[in-house]
């Protein structure tokens, strides 16, 4: 640690000159995620440029959503029986919303070259949320950088005797445009059927319609003063089961690719005020998922045992418009996880 405030901000660097910035002492963000190209750096995430403690943590980079991602009703939830009280996360209008660790420190398992990792207990890290969550709760985050491509590795475990009921996603900001075009001209593709239908204050309902023509993204389109606020379901997936989303740039004809494996089943777009970026956020349950479930409805919230753990993978890459092959079909061949390089002991 740097300090008390301190962010901790770590580059990753790539041969290539490809670097990535996360910020290990204020929720493991990734603030910046820059391809070295022929024609120069391209970043590809939005963040205020002084990010950290005196910045809100869920408006720049890619925030990390754990153990609940969205917004409670309220700042309490019920969960076999019991109702839990969320005082030390983030509240927002009265609601606790997008998680507890997205504004706390990481502790740094391994940092090397072009590899970080990451990791928050909260028996370890901040004993106070043990009364505000069911079980205890870890969760492993690797982060590399390739010559184009980020990839962020995620294991969840459960170090607890209790079960562990949680949901996990990310709330990355990709620039738009990608050069120096109209940001408004930039398309999305997310592979989307359906979506759900939210209330007044963006709460599901539970009730799920096909997406209106006017939401539809399963073509890419322009986001074209649209407003996004929407909860995407039913996603299609590849062949080996994962969900790519694209922004694309025509203008400078490059798009990022985000793909999804490890059974995220949501994705969420929504437009911050200043438009120079467009929210996609891969969710591995709907938001405010405890209440869908009170309501009657299947949410998607997974339920840890005792010693059991979930992982999921995240890549972010950088595409040109006339390039036929990618680095996640080659880095998917590798395998998932975090690898033999992670090792330390519980």
């Amino acid at each position: 640690m740097n300090g008390p405030h301190s962010s901790n901000p770590v580059e990753i660097r790539h041969g290539s000159g490809t670097t990535a910035v996360i910020h290990t002492g204020y929720g493991f963000n990734c603030t910046s995620f820059t391809v070295a190209t022929p024609d120069g750096p391209v970043d590809l995430i939005w963040s205020v440029p002084d990010f950290g403690p005196d910045r809100p943590p869920m408006l720049s980079g890619i925030p990390v959503l754990f153990p609940f991602g969205g917004r409670l009703v309220g700042n309490t939830f019920r969960w076999q029986g019991t109702e839990y009280t969320i005082t030390d996360g983030i509240i927002e209008g009265g609601s606790a919303i997008h998680g507890l660790v997205l504004n706390r420190p990481w502790r740094v398992l391994e940092e090397i070259g072009d590899r970080v990792v990451g990791e928050f207990q909260a028996s370890i890290d901040d004993p106070a949320l043990l009364s505000q969550w069911p079980a205890d709760f870890r969760i492993t985050m690797a982060y590399e950088v390739t010559a184009t491509a980020l990839t962020c590795d995620i294991v969840i475990d459960n170090p607890d005797q209790l079960p562990l009921p949680y949901g996990f996603a990310t709330h990355g900001y990709y620039r738009t445009p990608l050069g120096q075009g109209d940001g408004e001209a930039c398309e999305l593709t997310v592979p989307a059927s359906s979506r759900w239908v939210l209330d007044d204050n963006a709460i599901p309902t539970g009730e799920i319609r096909p997406v209106e023509p006017e939401l539809d993204l399963r073509k890419s389109s322009p986001i074209n003063g649209r407003q996004f606020n929407t909860v995407y379901t039913d996603l299609a997936t590849d062949a080996d089961g994962s969900v790519n989303c694209l922004v694309r740039d025509p203008a400078a004809g490059r798009s990022i690719r985000i793909n999804m494996d490890g059974g995220f089943r949501e994705v969420v777009v929504w437009n911050p005020p200043h438009r120079e970026a467009i929210a996609i956020e891969p969710y591995t349950c709907v938001v405010t998922a405890f209440d869908v479930e009170e309501r009657g409805y299947e949410s998607g919230l997974r339920v840890l045992a005792p010693g059991q753990s979930d992982t999921l993978r995240l890549t972010i890459e950088l595409v040109t418009d006339d390039r036929t092959s990618s680095s996640v079909t080659q880095r998917r061949t590798a395998g998932m996880g975090l690898g033999p390089r992670l090792t330390h002991a519980r």
